[in-house]
């Protein structure tokens, strides 16, 4: 009886221990409910959306000098802007030639864009630079009376340029470019440091030639050296297409109508807006917030050049206007002209005033993307809060989620 007992034990227990294996692995196969799911929401506290419309309480334009190292290269004269080119071959590209003499040099620039006057001259002067420089450190302020040789040309250029790719030649002082040959270590050694052109007479134009970082090195500018030997029996011609090189701004005049402000490209101008949204809790989401600017048609001057013209916004960091204070700018959320009156810009600045909600809340900058920002005179001029019309005055648009009370 008790072997019986034990073995009917045993089997019941067996039994219950399949049955429960059974469950398991059934539970297993099946899809989770989504009460269990690892997917399933988190319970949170129940949240409200809410929408405001902010009015900008204070804006600015301030000038800000940087560095023109980009991939067009601008020189020439219009309306108050006024730009230099600088060049510089590499130098170590210069085969050391003591006893040379060089029969002609000429300097070729490719033409891309223009602004300004089409069918005026393009006129230049061309001087020796005199120091070092450093085309990702070099700006106008830079340029000063000791920058180059402003006493003796070394070449000049007057001509219109009818179309709008096209070569740009110049003959060069052969001498200046002998030296570049020479292996002298003196205090009279010859100066490898390149030349800057500086726009003269009556032009009216800015053109803009391809650099040194174009992807085809025949729109390079190209220095063709043809030189001989001191008997003249020998001559070869040699051509120069790596260097370095910028521009530079001249002048730093910029006249805004009243109630306006100003983004420029090349000089450079920016601008700062202020909005007061203290009344968007700390802690809340933000989901949605659309900046809304208006342009000047009239004041503003942006090139055919760039038909997707944009603005990039950019969180302030800090009360001052220097620019180490920006994040890096997010293409996504540019401003570009969109629905609604002709002229009208949209920013989208979600993590902008996500930033201010946090805080603390020091506004925002409008600024030229980065590249065309060094490569072109582009001139956006919008609307600000203190214009005429309410309806032209900057707007933000936010959508937030905060905690239901």
């Amino acid at each position: 009886m008790r072997d019986r007992r034990r073995s009917g034990l045993s089997l019941t227990m067996m039994a219950a221990v399949g049955l429960l294996m059974s469950l398991l692995v059934g539970s297993c196969g099946e899809d989770p409910t989504e009460a269990n799911s690892i997917v399933s929401s988190i319970p949170l506290r129940q949240l409200v959306i809410r929408e405001t419309t902010l009015v900008a309480t204070g804006s600015s334009t301030f000038r800000q000098s940087i560095p023109m190292n980009g991939l067009e290269l601008l020189l020439g004269r219009t309306n108050t802007y006024e730009s230099s080119l600088l060049l510089e071959w590499y130098p170590v590209y210069f085969p050391a030639r003591d006893t040379i003499k060089v029969l002609s040099a000429t300097l070729t620039l490719r033409t891309n864009t223009f602004y300004g006057d089409s069918i005026s001259p393009l006129e230049f002067t061309v001087y020796r630079i005199s120091r070092s420089w450093d085309e990702a450190t070099v700006t106008w302020d830079s340029v000063d009376a000791t920058f180059y040789d402003g006493s003796v040309a070394r070449g000049t250029y007057s001509g219109i340029v009818s179309s709008d790719t096209q070569t740009v030649s110049v003959s060069l002082d052969t001498g200046m470019v002998r030296q570049w040959f020479s292996t002298l270590t003196t205090d009279n050694a010859p100066l490898k440091y390149g030349i800057i052109l500086i726009p003269s007479g009556s032009t009216r134009i800015i053109r803009g030639f391809r650099s040194f970082e174009s992807d085809s090195t025949d729109y390079h500018p190209t220095l063709k050296v043809i030189a001989a030997n001191l008997a003249g029996t020998t001559v070869d011609t040699s051509t120069y297409n790596m260097g370095i090189d910028t521009f530079v701004k001249r002048s730093d005049d910029l006249t805004l109508p009243p109630g306006t402000i100003a983004v420029m490209a090349g000089a450079v101008y920016r601008s700062s807006l202020s909005f007061d949204a203290s009344c968007i809790p700390r802690g809340s989401i933000v989901n949605k917030a659309d900046l809304q600017m208006h342009l000047d048609p009239l004041t503003s001057r942006i090139s055919r050049f760039y038909p997707d013209s944009a603005v990039a916004p950019a969180l302030r960091l800090s009360a001052s206007d220097s620019t180490e204070f920006y994040t890096t700018e997010t293409s996504a959320s540019f401003g570009s002209p969109g629905s609604g009156l002709p002229g009208t810009f949209h920013f989208d600045v979600a993590s902008i005033v996500q930033s201010w909600v946090r805080g603390p809340n020091y506004g925002l900058v409008l600024k030229v993307p980065y590249y065309p920002e060094r490569g072109s005179i582009n001139l956006f001029v919008f609307y600000d809060q203190t214009t005429a019309t309410t309806a032209l005055r900057p707007q933000l648009r936010i959508v937030y989620s905060t905690p239901k009370n």
